[in-house]
């Protein structure tokens, strides 16, 4: 229900329900999280974009009070401070974002039985339509990465019908592509059209629900990851394809989790040689650190 973006060592945070619907923000150093000046308009299930560096995030859409109102708010960060933006033509809560803050896609949302396949191109200044998605995607948080013509999309809704589905973007139209292993909405979703890392997410109503699975995306395949250490959907995320967090969600949770794939990929000169036993032996013993 909040919104994630930044970058491992720069993250931000915004909006989201604790519950009630929240105005707070917050920025990561990598370690810890600071308290942020808040954003103008309270919301939850908002959409993101940005982020990259941490002063020039963007949220837009989301449901304010009193629900189910929704909002076509947009607001820029500017490393200190939310500022008001000109408002997306359509009012939409469970939107998915994806882009920079001079050039994002807000797809899909919650607002009507024709909404879901919406697109909106934002260029720093105006919001104009865009290519329509293949694939409806209402409760779609969460499911965009990418820029504004190298885009991403990935499960969503609509609600019972929770999809794999996967869809890129030109900047004109979207393909339809792999789908995901596992249908998922509410799930999180950092990188790039070709080096992505799916986290989490719900297969409601049908079982298993709440999901703790992760998969990395090339561009064409999917591929299991680490799991997460808590399960959970509707949570912010951050980072790139390599190095990603993960803040906050369902079940209500404050926790953050960090993603580090190098830390699980072999890379040559891993080893360095040291000095040489005085004895050889097979089936000798190990202690110490590294």
């Amino acid at each position: 229900y909040l919104a994630g973006m930044g970058t491992l060592t720069a993250g931000l945070a915004a909006g989201g329900d604790t519950p009630g619907v929240s105005n707070v923000s917050a920025e990561y150093n990598g370690s810890s999280w600071t308290a942020g000046n808040n954003i103008n308009t309270a919301r939850r299930n908002l959409a993101q974009a940005g982020g990259s560096p941490q002063t020039a995030g963007i949220v837009f859409g989301g449901a304010d009070p009193p629900a189910p109102a929704t909002s076509a708010a947009t607001e820029e960060y500017d490393g200190t401070n939310w500022s008001t933006v000109t408002a997306m033509p359509l009012a939409r809560s469970g939107a998915g974002g994806l882009g920079v803050q001079t050039a994002a896609l807000a797809i899909g949302s919650n607002t009507g039985p024709l909404d879901g396949t919406t697109t909106s191109e934002y260029d720093g200044t105006n919001w104009t339509a865009g290519g329509a998605l293949s694939q409806a995607r209402n409760n779609a948080i969460g499911v965009g990465a990418g820029t504004q013509t190298a885009g991403l999309a990935v499960g969503g809704g609509p609600n019972p019908a929770v999809n794999a589905a996967v869809e890129h973007y030109n900047g004109t139209a979207w393909t339809a592509v792999t789908a995901l292993p596992g249908v998922r909405e509410k799930l999180g979703l950092v990188g790039t059209q070709t080096d992505a890392l799916q986290s989490g997410g719900s297969t409601y109503p049908a079982s298993p629900g709440i999901q703790n699975t992760s998969f990395s995306y090339n561009g064409t395949a999917w591929t299991a990851q680490a799991n997460l250490g808590t399960g959970r959907y509707s949570h912010g995320t951050g980072g790139n394809g390599p190095a990603n967090y993960v803040i906050g969600g369902r079940p209500l949770n404050s926790t953050t989790e960090e993603y580090n794939f190098t830390a699980n990929t072999i890379t040559a000169a891993a080893w360095s040689s040291g000095g040489n036993l005085n004895t050889a032996r097979e089936q000798g013993g190990t202690a110490g650190t590294t």
